[in-house]
């Protein structure tokens, strides 16, 4: 089980940040398997089990945020 493609698909299901850290807690909650690739893929990024999805949601939406803002950047100097 991937954790990063599960997170990844929630968050193009829902754009908001609240809304994906609710959703994926209880997905966690709800499937002991996915609870366990959690655990360990928390383990082997060194990442607390307790902020480690959050961090990855807001590292993932940071990221995407700041394309588009290159991209409207780009698109000003072009006027």
């Amino acid at each position: 089980m991937d954790i990063e493609e599960t997170i990844r698909a929630i968050i193009d299901q829902h754009r908001s940040i609240d809304f994906v850290e609710s959703e994926f807690q209880r997905q966690l909650n709800d499937d002991e398997k996915l609870k366990e690739a959690y655990m360990d893929w928390c383990e082997e990024l060194g990442l607390s089990p307790k902020t480690g999805y959050v961090d990855y949601i807001e590292e993932i939406l940071e990221s995407e945020n700041s394309v588009w803002d290159s991209l409207s950047e780009f698109g000003e100097d072009d006027g």
